[in-house]
């Protein structure tokens, strides 16, 4: 991306509709703090939504963290209203962010939120500039980051439903400051940036100034690293990407799940590779480099007991058989029946699945041998079901190993019964005195992850 002297609508409008190829017609989002940066986009933006006619919208996350936030927000609400720009807010509730600080639990809620808000197909545009790269570049550097944490901030990526661009990226923030100073622009300043404590602080008023002393065009230097490191990191996907071509992976009640004895035919840094592009594309971060390791070396290349999990924030795998399992943390169950009228859904939200009857002829459990209401169970051990045609009883914990339920699931999954006695355990297998028979109206009970599309999931 290219940079002239000036940042006008006409250069704005070239990076965003040329070189971003963004979507004039889709809504756009733009994450609005109030600072410097942020109000040059927004006031940029305007300039453009009155040259081209653009769906343009605000969006300010108010996190809580400093004693000005509330005013930090009417200024937004006042400089939106004045531009005659919708504004959405919210205030963050940190505490559910997984983050390992506050300053990274802010941006996992503020981002979080964004994918919330925005409509499917459309931008969110953030006021990153040249100096964020560096920053961002040296930062990742020194906390021994690879290609991808080396590679920074990317001008344009998927985001949700939408996209994220970062049309600044090329500009210097003097720059902006110029523009500000010149369109006579209000905005706030965030007393914390000023905190040494800080890491990237610390690398902006302590670092890059000795550096720029040293070598004047280091912020250009630094984000054309940034570049070429990108260009690696699309490289090594897409070896990833052709390396997985071979290697069965699909997604399942119990979360995505990977074939390991098919990634073993690979060499062990292609492995690790393609381990690491399977959990971005899975919507997962990727695990640090000795997380990596631990995790090839215990469940890869040596198969583990089937209680092995391995963790890190917001993801864990473990591996059953010949599978790798990548989920969320799965959260405690304490486990209590349930009433269920088996003709609307049934939400399990601790277990985050939906239970549903299916009408089926000749399958399931009969109609005509169903009463109005279920009621809802898990396994505690022990139990049996003889299966429609079978002699005898056979135990559900035969019936879950043979079928590769994973063992950290089994306890999970619902028993249906009818006069306190198992008529169903969920998706599979039906009891005898009440399974339909061929031709007999019927009723088949599916597991789905809650807001999934697609029928149920192996």
């Amino acid at each position: 991306m290219t940079v002239d002297d000036s940042l006008d609508p006409a250069e704005l409008e070239r990076i965003l509709i040329g070189e971003l190829a963004l979507p004039p017609r889709q809504p756009w989002y733009a994450a609005f703090s109030g600072g410097l940066d942020s109000t040059v986009l927004l006031h940029g933006l305007l300039q453009l939504r009155d040259r081209i006619g653009l769906d343009l919208r605000a969006l300010h996350a108010h996190h809580g963290l400093h004693g000005q936030a509330d005013a930090w927000l009417e200024h937004c609400v006042a400089i939106c209203k004045h531009w005659d720009i919708d504004l959405v807010h919210r205030r963050l509730d940190l505490a559910v962010c997984g983050g390992r600080n506050m300053e990274e639990r802010a941006r996992e809620a503020r981002y979080g939120w964004f994918r919330e808000v925005m409509a499917p197909g459309s931008v969110l545009l953030t006021a990153h500039h040249q100096g964020d790269q560096a920053e961002t570049l040296l930062a990742n550097l020194l906390r021994g980051a690879g290609v991808h944490g080396l590679a920074a901030i990317s001008s344009r990526a998927v985001f949700g439903d939408g996209i994220i661009v970062r049309p600044l990226l090329a500009f210097p923030r003097p720059l902006l400051r110029q523009y500000a100073q010149h369109h006579r622009l209000q905005w706030v300043e965030d007393s914390s940036n000023q905190d040494l404590g800080i890491n990237r602080n610390y690398i902006r008023h302590a670092v890059l100034p000795v550096f720029a002393e040293r070598w004047p065009g280091v912020f250009r230097t630094l984000a054309r690293t940034a570049r070429h490191m990108r260009h690696t990191a699309e490289l090594l996907d897409a070896v990833a990407e052709q390396d997985l071509q071979g290697v069965p992976r699909e997604d399942s009640l119990w979360g995505q799940r990977l074939d390991v004895e098919a990634l073993a035919r690979l060499s062990e840094i292609r492995q690790r590779n393609a381990l690491r592009y399977w959990f971005r594309a899975s919507g997962h971060r990727a695990p640090t480099a000795r997380q990596l390791s631990l995790l090839w070396q215990q469940m890869v290349a040596r198969r583990p007991t089937s209680t092995a999990v391995l963790r890190w924030p917001e993801s864990e795998v473990r591996r059953y058989r010949r599978w790798l399992y990548l989920s969320a943390p799965i959260p405690e169950f304490a486990p209590a029946p349930l009433r269920w009228c088996w003709r609307d859904p049934l939400a399990l939200p601790a277990l985050g699945l939906l239970l549903r009857a299916v009408p089926a002829i000749g399958d399931g459990i009969a109609v005509s041998r169903l009463p109005d209401c279920l009621t809802v169970e898990w396994r505690h051990g022990g139990e049996c079901l003889r299966l429609p045609g079978r002699e005898h009883r056979q135990k559900l914990k035969k019936l879950l190993q043979s079928a590769g339920v994973p063992p950290w699931y089994r306890d999970r999954i619902p028993l249906l019964y009818i006069d306190d006695q198992i008529a169903a355990f969920t998706g599979r297998w039906y009891s005898e005195p009440f399974a339909a028979n061929v031709g007999e109206d019927g009723v088949v009970f599916e597991l789905r992850k809650a807001g999934a599309d697609a029928d149920s999931l192996p």
